[in-house]
């Protein structure tokens, strides 16, 4: 389980950063 947490985190770390670009993208 703990792994799928660090998985997770990996994951939401690159969303964040894709959904910063793509905000400032459209602002």
């Amino acid at each position: 389980m703990g792994e799928n947490i660090y998985f997770l985190d990996i994951q939401i770390q690159g969303d964040k950063k894709k959904g910063l670009e793509t905000a400032q993208a459209i602002r």
